[in-house]
Parts: structure tokens; sequence; C-alpha cells
């Protein structure tokens, strides 16, 4: 999709029916947000994301085909990226950003990037919030970390670079990613106090 030559798209078609959306980037955070839950059952977040992302005027009337609901939701927060968020330069199915988590990294690059506070910003599609994202800086904080998260620190040949690279790593992992043992809760509870 061009952004220029083509209208910002407000509405999705399931069954040739026209559903309006709401298209706010903070509404597409929680969507996104939902979808990685593993607690909660696939036909749970489907009624979820529905409610969340349909116009209230459109609600009463759920889609017959939630599946196709969905394809045409998840195309939506795509936002003409075929590939998905698991594909990077680096072609690994490894997470290397949460909207969540990083929230306050996207916070900042968006502000010092683009003078765009997103706190008070009133209103930001998606799709124009996803061209700004995928236009960050390589120099800005998040970026680093999404590097450092997807290098693979045992192909560094310097011992000390390496090192720091899995640091880096370790330090910025996201919370999925972070798999502690009880032992070694216990060791952490116990050093910090």
């Amino acid at each position: 999709m061009n952004i220029f030559t083509q209208r910002l798209p407000e509405a999705i078609t399931i069954d040739g029916i026209h559903y309006g959306i709401h298209t706010d980037f903070r509404i597409w955070m929680e969507f996104d947000k939902i979808m990685n839950q593993e607690d909660i059952d696939i036909k749970d977040k489907i009624m979820m994301v529905l409610m969340l992302c349909l116009d209230k005027d459109r609600c009463h009337m759920l889609p017959e085909s939630p599946e196709k609901a969905m394809e045409c939701l998840c195309s939506f927060f795509l936002a003409g990226n075929k590939k998905g968020h698991s594909e990077g330069p680096e072609k690994t199915s490894e997470k290397v950003f949460s909207f969540s988590e990083d929230s306050g990294y996207i916070y900042s690059a968006f502000l010092s990037q683009y003078g765009i506070d997103l706190l008070e910003i009133p209103y930001l599609h998606w799709h124009v919030f996803m061209a700004l994202f995928n236009g960050l800086d390589e120099n800005c904080k998040l970026m680093k970390i999404i590097r450092w998260r997807l290098c693979d620190a045992d192909s560094i040949k310097d011992e000390k670079r390496r090192q720091h690279m899995r640091n880096m790593k370790e330090l910025y992992a996201l919370s999925d990613q972070k798999k502690y043992k009880e032992t070694e809760i216990g060791e952490i509870l116990f050093k910090a106090f």
C-alpha cells in the first residue's frame, strides 16, 4: 500500500460486509498484547480483539466467520508488511521486540526522532505509526536493543566483544525469554537483600 496515493484503511471487508475499525495505534498495540498472551484460549482472543477493534456501532453484528475476521485484522495489523514481526534481517523466529515491554523505548524514539509525544497525540493511524516505526534511525536505543536481541554472540570471535553481546542480550531480553529456575530466583532475591 502506498500511503501517499491510497486512503488509509478505516474498515475491513468480510463476506462483502464492511466493518469500521478503530485505527489508532494504541488499539493495535493492545491487539498485539492480546494476541501474544499464551494463557488465553484462541476463541477468547478472537472475541476480545473483535470487541476491541471493531467500531462499537458494528459490534452487535459480529462477522459470521471469526476466522476471516481475524485474517482481515491481522492483515491490517501487518500494515502492508507481508513478512510480519518474526522475519527480520536474520530471518529468526525469535521475538526481537514487544510493543508492551519496549513501550518506553518506542516513546523515547518517536519523541527524539520525530518530535511526536505518543502520550499526548490524540490520534495516530496504525499504518502511519508503523511507517514511522520502521523508519526509526538505526542508532536509537530501541534499534540497538533489537540488534542485541538478534545477535548470535557465539559467532563473534573476539571473547571480550562476545561476552559484551551476551550481557546486552541477557540484560535486554524480553520477559518471555528470561527463564529462571526457582533456585536462580532465590539466589537473585538473596543477593538483592
